[in-house]
């Protein structure tokens, strides 16, 4: 047995025992989806590091692994989300939903007071409570395990030194007063334990009171039944004799009660075709979505035609052999190119806001026309000069016997170009002009900085902005939503841009060997 191999038994030795700690972990979360994908990967790893058939795999396997974690899991549960209603309001499964409105609590005038001790370790971190009521019996709450339980005074540990019936230690814990209490009262207020048919809450520093709960949840029916319901003339919650009926709505993930009223949080549940269907039935989501898609669209093409036409433009002058120096210039001109994005936008920002050197009057960010306006000039400022440097590049590798023989043929400088120059460029540079419009067509980065994809789209149900394109505008519908957050629905718009990207992409190959083929002629 060699050294090697010893050190490769505890490698994977070390990487099993990782991975059964976090397979425990989210065994206990249900999180199956990923303990099924983490499973496959331990033993597949196994496989290869133990059995010397599976040694050509060891090269590979580490990359299919990250391959698969961090590209096909997402895009297929990113599929998957696009088919629920997962959002800000439907986060839950439906037996959480259930317990957070069982787990709200109403305060009744007069209730029942019940004073309170707190105990906590040598850190001051409190690990049990005392409660007596009023009639002396006690009860022992366990913060962690969240368990209440009565317990008779004459216990062991309950030590109470000085004979006050204050028990100055329980258990070995010591007795949390002053600014030790005061420093822990935030963790106290979020505790509720049942407490008969009732529950009990902090009120104050030295006391815990009994309340009722709002909601009771019927198994059998499943319905939720309201038990109080706040009354604003009398700012009191009142019993109700007949308890409102919250039925579970399995299509919407909510209860709901007869009037259309729903409790929120909902769950989240399986909807089909709801999240792609809704961009085209309600028009309030429809006209924006178009508005940002022929925007999408007009900006990408836009940016590469100018980005293009100005970078072809400095290439063929800087081409010029006669030109004194060219060196100087091009070092000038690849500089927005040098700077990091991020701070050239931040700059024209700066310079065009409404107070900025450079604004003259003009609302920038106010108007749809002249912040669209703004995004092409600041796309074509941090674009040209990688379109110049390709140019120039292409322009080098064009044989200048052709440009002699045009000339011999008596083919003027602007029809050499269109002859000649533009064909052969696009030889070399068609492909990655189709990957600059795929580049910009998803150009997160300089929306999202500059405009922030406003001004805003009057009317709209969905946050758009005039100056939105699909992924800006997908960030906002995840994001900034004005109910929430609509993961779903912005997945389905992701796998919308996914499509559309792929189909540039094939283009993309498709053009790639259509310019070969001319090339060859």
């Amino acid at each position: 047995m060699t050294v090697l191999y010893v050190l490769r038994l505890l490698l994977l030795g070390l990487i099993d025992a990782l991975g059964i700690v976090a397979l425990v972990s989210l065994w206990s979360g249900e999180q199956w989806a990923v303990f099924a994908i983490l499973t496959f990967g331990l033993i597949i790893t196994n496989i290869i590091m133990l059995f010397q058939q599976a040694y050509p795999l060891r090269y590979i396997f580490p990359g299919l692994l990250f391959f698969a974690a961090f590209v096909v899991y997402p895009m297929f549960y990113t599929v998957y989300l696009s088919f629920t209603n997962l959002s800000a309001g439907h986060l839950l499964a439906k037996e959480q939903v259930i317990a957070q409105l069982q787990g709200k609590v109403v305060s009744i005038p007069n209730a029942p007071r019940l004073d309170f001790w707190a105990y906590g370790n040598q850190e001051g971190v409190p690990v049990n409570l005392l409660l007596r009521d009023g009639e002396g019996s006690y009860y022992l709450i366990h913060i962690e395990d969240q368990s209440l339980n009565p317990i008779d005074a004459q216990d062991q540990r309950l030590v109470d030194q000085d004979g006050d019936s204050v028990f100055d230690s329980f258990n070995n814990l010591t007795l949390l007063e002053g600014r030790d209490l005061l420093r822990q009262m935030s963790t106290f207020e979020n505790l509720v334990f049942p407490f008969g048919e009732d529950v009990v809450k902090v009120a104050s520093r030295n006391t815990f009171t009994t309340a009722k709960r709002q909601f009771q949840y019927d198994a059998q029916t499943d319905k939720l039944l309201e038990l109080y319901r706040f009354n604003q003339s009398t700012n009191t919650w009142d019993s109700q004799e007949t308890p409102l009926t919250y039925e579970a709505d399995g299509a919407q993930g909510f209860f709901v009660d007869g009037a259309g009223e729903v409790l929120t949080p909902g769950w989240q549940v399986w909807v089909g075709l709801d999240n792609y269907l809704n961009i085209f039935r309600n028009p309030r989501i429809l006209t924006p979505f178009m508005g940002v898609f022929g925007w999408t669209i007009t900006f990408a093409l836009v940016s590469v035609l100018l980005t293009f036409a100005l970078g072809l433009f400095l290439a063929i002058l800087l081409n010029d052999e006669n030109l004194r120096f060219s060196k100087f210039y091009r070092g000038l001109l690849i500089l927005p190119w040098a700077i990091p994005a991020f701070i050239s936008i931040m700059v024209w920002r700066g310079l065009i806001n409404p107070v900025g050197p450079a604004n003259m009057g003009i609302p920038w960010f106010t108007d749809p026309f002249w912040a669209k306006t703004g995004l092409i000039m600041l796309n074509l400022w941090l674009g040209f000069p990688y379109m110049m440097t390709i140019s120039l590049g292409s322009l080098q590798g064009i044989p200048s016997e052709l440009y002699e023989a045009a000339y011999v043929d008596g083919a003027s400088h602007w029809k050499q170009f269109w002859k000649i120059t533009f064909p052969l460029l696009l030889v070399s540079m068609g492909p990655l002009l189709v990957g600059s419009f795929a580049f910009n067509f998803n150009n997160f980065n300089v929306i999202f900085l500059f405009t922030a994809g406003g001004p805003p789209i009057p009317e709209a149900q969905t946050p758009a902005g005039a100056t939105d394109i699909l992924i800006s505008y997908t960030y906002q519908v995840a994001f900034n939503g004005g109910w929430g957050q609509q993961y779903g629905f912005a997945s389905a718009i992701t796998i919308g841009i996914f499509l559309l990207v792929a189909t540039i992409s094939a283009i993309n190959f498709k053009f790639t060997g259509a310019l070969e083929e001319a090339g060859k002629d």
